[in-house]
């Protein structure tokens, strides 16, 4: 205790003169005074005297009374700085909490608490935690994309191994025919991943439910009358397996020369999976199988395109865009095939009600 009131008074005005301070200590230890607390609004009286009656020196009277005053003035500044951060805590008081259970000594008007820190302390008591923010995380999308690779894709994720190399195969063949940048048609059935195959892999499950009930009938009478092989359009990957068989077929054109790259795969996707899903709300309801048969559609034309050599013709950049001559096209073939289904828009037998979409880019 002694040591801290030393330290207050050697920063009081006329500490300086050697001794002062130890005399003072003296003087105020014989009057009980042993901190700075103590000190505060001291009267020791018109004449100051020592414990043995010895009056104290003008000198030191005059310092202790210095020294009085400025415990006292501290004191009171302590007691203002404390009510501005209960006025503080009050304002930001939790709506639901009793102001009396925040703390602060009995006797405090309304149990506020003296500091701002005891609020805190009072709350987690609580159970309330202080809510930390967490600072908006923002990725350079066209910076990482460009960072992204295929490094650790397991094998089965793989594309099929023989289709890749019949692709490679062909491109090569009709590069030696004097083709300059062969891109190359494929049946997707061929990059079928092993667990989406059937026995036969052309069987599709919804074809046969998407033919009206009149064009099957048509279909019957006519096989039976004239002979032939059935009337019964090309049977297609159901949008299930169209999907799988793209990934893989995707993964295989990145690695062939003059095949679409990834980036453009993955965009010539998004194109197919919007006219599937936007296909339940045009003029004529169609249904999400007119998503493939555009796939289809386009990957042949590019392939004419490439073979014939179209001066400009960039398959990566044809891609990216939704080509409204080739739709039309699809939807002819669609509609031809007996597709058709009043269902895909009412909401009838294998009918789905689609979301609206977001329309693609146009050509």
């Amino acid at each position: 205790m002694g040591s801290e009131l030393e330290q207050f008074l050697m920063t009081v005005k006329g500490s300086g003169p050697e001794g002062r301070v130890r005399k003072a200590m003296a003087f105020l230890e014989s009057k009980e005074v042993y901190s700075q607390d103590d000190l505060e609004g001291c009267d020791f009286g018109r004449v100051m005297a020592h414990s043995d009656g010895s009056a104290v020196s003008t000198g030191l009277e005059s310092f202790l009374h210095k020294a009085v005053k400025k415990a006292t003035e501290e004191a009171q500044k302590l007691e203002a700085r404390e009510a501005e951060e209960a006025r503080e805590a009050r304002e930001a008081h939790v709506p639901g909490t009793p102001l009396g259970l925040l703390g602060g000594s009995p006797g405090t008007p309304g149990g506020l608490p003296p500091t701002g820190g005891d609020i805190l302390q009072c709350l987690h008591s609580l159970g309330i935690k202080e809510e930390k923010k967490v600072e908006k995380v923002h990725i350079d999308l066209g910076t990482q994309v460009a960072l992204i690779d295929l490094k650790g894709l397991p094998q089965p994720n793989w594309p099929k191994s023989k289709a890749t190399d019949d692709l490679a195969t062909e491109m090569k063949r009709l590069k030696n025919k004097g083709i300059g940048s062969p891109y190359v048609f494929c049946e997707l059935k061929d990059f079928l991943p092993f667990w989406a195959e059937f026995k036969d892999v052309d069987v599709e499950s919804d074809v046969d439910e998407d033919m009206s009930s009149s064009f099957k009938a048509l279909a019957s009478v006519l096989e039976k009358k004239f002979g032939g092989g059935s009337a019964k359009p090309k049977k297609r990957l159901d949008v299930v397996r169209w999907n799988a068989a793209f990934d893989k077929f995707a993964l295989s054109g990145a690695m062939v020369d003059y095949q679409l790259t990834f980036a453009a795969a993955l965009a010539h996707k998004d194109v197919c999976m919007n006219v599937g899903l936007t296909a339940p709300l045009g003029v004529v309801a169609r249904r999400a199988g007119l998503g493939p048969i555009y796939d289809e559609v386009c990957r042949k034309s590019w392939a004419d395109r490439s073979h014939s050599g179209e001066q400009g013709f960039d398959v990566n950049q044809s891609a990216l865009v939704l080509d409204r001559v080739l739709l039309k096209h699809a939807e002819d073939l669609y509609d031809a095939a007996g597709r058709h289904d009043s269902g895909a828009k009412s909401g009838g037998k294998g009918g789905i009600q689609f979301p609206v979409c977001v329309s693609c880019d146009v050509v």
